[in-house]
């Protein structure tokens, strides 16, 4: 594991088209510019395995994040503190609406 600060994010997955995937797309790669190891769990939009994903940054080079999926609740509840361990995150970031979170 590196020296990097860690954070996940609690929110659609950055792959879809909606407001809130929009922001995670937005600041994934600022994140990794900063130095950040960034973690993105996908509660209501992805149901798969863990995976790199790349992401262009502001310099032409490719960043990487890592992508968890959702669990079995609606909202992935029953997966994240596991996905938040594994992922050694230091902040969680909740990027829905308020009465997800």
């Amino acid at each position: 594991m590196s020296d990097k600060p860690r954070l996940m994010i609690y929110g659609s997955s950055p792959l879809v088209s909606s407001g809130y995937a929009a922001v995670s797309r937005h600041i994934i790669p600022l994140l990794i510019e900063r130095g950040w190891e960034v973690a993105n769990h996908a509660w209501s939009s992805y149901r798969g395995r863990r995976m790199q994903i790349g992401v262009e940054l502001s310099d032409g080079t490719i960043g990487y994040y890592t992508m968890y999926g959702g669990g079995d609740t609606v909202t992935g509840h029953d997966i994240l503190a596991g996905h938040v361990e594994h992922f050694g995150a230091d902040v969680l970031l909740a990027i829905c609406d308020p009465w997800i979170a």
